[in-house]
């Protein structure tokens, strides 16, 4: 893959000719990007298979004119997830390739570039392609593979002086500092003068894992022995070289996926729940290398799909005048035309809580230093499949480039969002909206609001639609959906705010397939299963009370459940939503109440619906311990709930992702997962992308819970609050997938990825389902695709921004004319074939 031709600006290129003179020259910094590309090594348990690799990387992959745009990246981030003793990174790390670029003026003068590197394992240094250096590779591994393997490390390195194994740390004592030092080896290399070339020079490291068969499993003695701990390359004399520093000083246009995280602020590394794999979000890129030449972007989608490409501005202080705006696109061989209006131009933010550029605004932010350009394309269900092009212009600090855009449209055609098979579980925050923008509850502006951030998010074909009941739950709601209005000594319930609500949703994303009533919360009583809380208080049940002559809402208290009157009074409301959602062609079996946790309603709570509702259901979300569905497909969790919708922190999913599918049990009951090992409220645009690809579901993420209020301790909080759970269920759950506009919500990079991934999860279990009845030659070609979707997990999962590298988009884009060739509406183009490369 040879590097396109693209003609350019990079501020500052007339510094790659200036001589630099004086003090050691810094060719590379802590700051500066490196391409990662990771090959795992598997084996069964017990040795008794040989080991199996990843995909290696292509041959040429080390050369100077190799193509690494589509490579994931670290900055300075790339010595904590690589570097160390090797604790908390996967054993399966057998080959690490890493690139970047440093910049000299005259290779004929350039004579003492020294590199100094320490490692784990073995290492081969590349120069513009040609080997300079190598260390530490086991006899018999001249020519260097994903297979070769290091020297073997001495036992010292392994284990303290009694034979056992060196624990995790960081810090060792002093008395074992030694034993933990001889995992660091370390390579000092001149770098030969006729390696180097005038301009941008790719440095290229191969590290190979040295065997690790007498390494103990388990967390605390499990090191890798593969990684990279330190790296420098300098100039002493400074002659002939460029200052990284200074060649970064200017105003650059780079590249980058739209997986990568880029902020204006580069913050820290954040892992979640687990220590390592593509749940980590890496340190935020804020600058490109500036010897790298922008790229077209490309991008890929289905018909009736979406999707998105990235270009960045940035510079070592406030840019001015920045814009960018794009016309229709071109089908490259037919008269075909992608309308400009389905191309929004977006500019990502950084708000102050948050650690990347995330939020997608209209308009560019005033005084940034970096500014993510981001490409949200709609595609037609219609449109012509094959490659389309255009023109991105973009324009900061008075200067503006034109970057070739590519798009290429798939014939397969992704389901209408109300017809996915998919299952997720959004939840949207009508007192949010209501707060943040100061309209009246339940007003014009309001649901004008509330249907804004319902569209933004409208192909997720929402499932799930929780009704407000009772006030000051988990979610902090303010205001019901069910009201009730005083009639002499009662109160009827009123649903005109219900009806009104449901029909925007059924507007946005179609008929919901849950439909949740919020009535219940731990303050009412509650027992522990598992880690919950045992709560013998109950607190006053408080709900909306409207006044329909003035319009005004105040809570008012409301019978608990077996008080006198509250049969009637609960039993009219639910029955009154039964009705409403019938109407509307809706599953009534589906009608729940909720939510119940580790922490379980009380047993007179449970008769109490059980009487008034037999056929009442349960939605739970808890950890599931000895318990499991009967025979006849229902699910009763412990405390005697039967449930209509379980909910799992992880694991479960759809039938189709059962490895025993189709032979699978019948459910009478919808499961889903949090994924909250997999993404957070901190996780990357790579997490959102991949999440929903191993189970086909995603629950309880918050569509427009933005932080409204403060805490007393002076910091903003969100009205998706943490119940008695917290830390064990609750932890890190997502609260918004869009953003505060001036307007009303916006989408955010998290979200568009999330409608990325979830179009790509509808194709694998069409895929998946079609394999039951397709011919040999079919179900080949199918298991290939999900062999590549799941060797990209398991390098995610090793080292998250090598997930990138291994062309995320090809993979897609692959999968998408595969699906529509069996469709019989078959792609014309192909992702390795785009129309800059003609």
């Amino acid at each position: 893959m040879k590097t396109a031709k693209v003609s350019l600006w990079i501020a500052g290129l007339s510094m790659f000719f200036a001589w630099k003179s004086g003090g050691a020259t810094e060719l590379i910094t802590a700051e500066t990007p490196w391409r990662v590309f990771l090959v795992c090594k598997t084996q069964d348990r017990h040795r008794k298979e040989p080991p199996k690799f990843t995909t290696a990387p292509p041959a040429d992959w080390a050369q100077a004119d190799f193509d690494d745009s589509g490579w994931g990246r670290y900055t300075s981030d790339l010595t904590s997830v690589l570097g160390g003793y090797g604790y908390e990174q996967s054993l399966r790390r057998a080959t690490i390739c890493l690139r970047t670029q440093f910049g000299v003026a005259d290779p004929a003068r350039a004579r003492d570039v020294t590199l100094a590197i320490e490692y784990r394992g073995g290492v081969v240094v590349y120069v513009n392609g040609q080997e300079v250096a190598r260390q530490h590779l086991s006899k018999g591994n001249e020519a260097v593979d994903v297979r070769a393997v290091a020297e073997e490390y001495p036992d010292d390195a392994l284990t303290d002086e009694y034979g056992e194994p060196l624990a995790r740390t960081e810090r060792p004592a002093d008395e074992d500092l030694e034993r933990y030092e001889f995992r660091i080896r370390k390579l000092t290399v001149q770098v030969p003068s006729k390696t180097l070339r005038n301009g941008g020079n790719v440095l290229a490291l191969q590290i190979q894992a040295a065997p690790n068969d007498k390494i103990r499993s388990g967390r605390n003695t499990e090191w890798s022995t593969a990684g990279l701990c330190s790296v420098a390359l300098s100039s002493a004399q400074g002659e002939a070289v460029v200052a990284y520093e200074d060649a970064a000083s200017g105003v650059t246009l780079w590249n980058a996926s739209p997986l990568e995280t880029v902020g204006v602020t580069p913050g820290k590394l954040q892992s979640g729940f687990l220590w390592w794999g593509i749940t980590v979000t890496p340190v935020a890129l804020t600058q490109g290398n500036p010897f790298e030449s922008p790229k077209p972007i490309r991008m890929v989608a289905p018909r009736g799909g979406t999707c998105s490409g990235q270009i960045v501005v940035s510079g070592p202080s406030s840019l001015s005048g920045v814009r960018a705006s794009i016309g229709a696109l071109k089908h490259a061989d037919s008269g075909a035309v992608l309308p400009a209006e389905l191309v929004r131009v977006r500019y990502a933010m950084q708000e102050e809580t948050e650690y990347f550029c995330n939020a997608l605004m209209p308009q560019p932010i005033d005084g940034a230093a970096v500014q993510p350009v981001r490409l949200l394309v709609d595609i037609p269900r219609e449109l012509a499949p094959g490659w389309y092009t255009g023109t991105l212009a973009v324009t900061a600090n008075s200067k503006t480039t034109k970057v070739p855009t590519e798009i290429l449209v798939a014939g397969w055609t992704v389901p209408l969002g109300r017809d996915n098979a998919t299952l997720v579980s959004l939840y949207q925050s009508p007192d949010t909206l209501a707060l943040h923008y100061d309209v009246e509850p339940w007003s014009d502006a309001h649901f004008a609001l509330i249907e804004r951030s319902m569209n933004l998010m409208a192909k997720t074909g929402n499932d799930v639609l929780l009704v407000p009941v009772i006030l000051d739950n988990y979610l902090g709601h303010q205001t019901g959906l069910v009201r009730w209005v005083r009639k002499g000594n009662s109160y009827d319930p009123e649903y005109s705010a219900l009806e009104r609500y449901l029909d925007l949703h059924i507007k946005a994303f179609g008929k919901p397939k849950i439909v949740t009533l919020s009535v219940w919360k731990h303050d009412f009583g509650c027992r522990t299963w598992f880690r919950g809380m045992k709560s013998d208080t109950v607190k006053p049940c408080m709900v909306t009370q409207l006044d329909p002559a003035t319009g005004k809402m105040t809570p008012m208290e409301a019978p608990h459940f077996g008080q006198p009157g509250s049969e009637e009074f609960w039993r009219t409301m639910i029955e009154g939503v039964r009705r409403i959602i019938k109407a509307r062609g809706c599953d009534d079996r589906f009608l729940l109440v909720g939510e119940a946790f580790d922490s379980r309603p009380l047993e007179p709570t449970a008769k109490f619906f059980q009487k008034i509702a037999p056929d009442l259901r349960w939605q739970i979300y808890a950890h599931w311990v000895r318990e499991a569905p009967t025979q006849d497909g229902k699910m009763i969790a412990l405390g005697g709930f039967e449930t209509g919708f379980r909910i799992n922190p992880n694991g479960g999913g759809l039938p189709e992702f059962d490895r025993h599918y189709p032979d699978v049990p019948n459910r009478e009951f919808f499961l889903a997962q949090t994924h909250r090992t997999n993404i957070h409220h901190t996780s990357s645009p790579l997490s959102y992308r991949a999440v929903t690809g191993t189970s086909g579901t995603i629950a309880r993420i918050g569509l427009d819970f933005w932080p409204v209020f403060e805490d007393d301790r002076g910091r903003m909080r969100s009205f998706y609050r943490s119940p008695p759970n917290e830390g064990w269920l609750w932890r890190g759950h997502t609260p918004a997938l869009t953003g505060a506009g001036p307007e009303g919500a916006v989408l955010t990079t998290r979200g568009q990825m999330l409608l990325e991934g979830l179009q790509e999860t509808e194709l694998l279990i069409s895929l998946i389902r079609a394999r039951q009845t397709a011919a040999p030659e079919i179900i080949e070609r199918i298991d290939r695709c999900l062999a590549a979707r799941a060797e990209a997990r398991l390098v995610g999962e090793a080292l998250s921004q090598a997930t990138i590298s291994l062309d995320w988009p090809g993979i897609a884009a692959r999968e998408y004319a595969f699906a529509a060739e069996l469709a019989g509406t078959p792609t014309s183009g192909q992702w390795d074939n785009p129309p800059a490369a003609r």
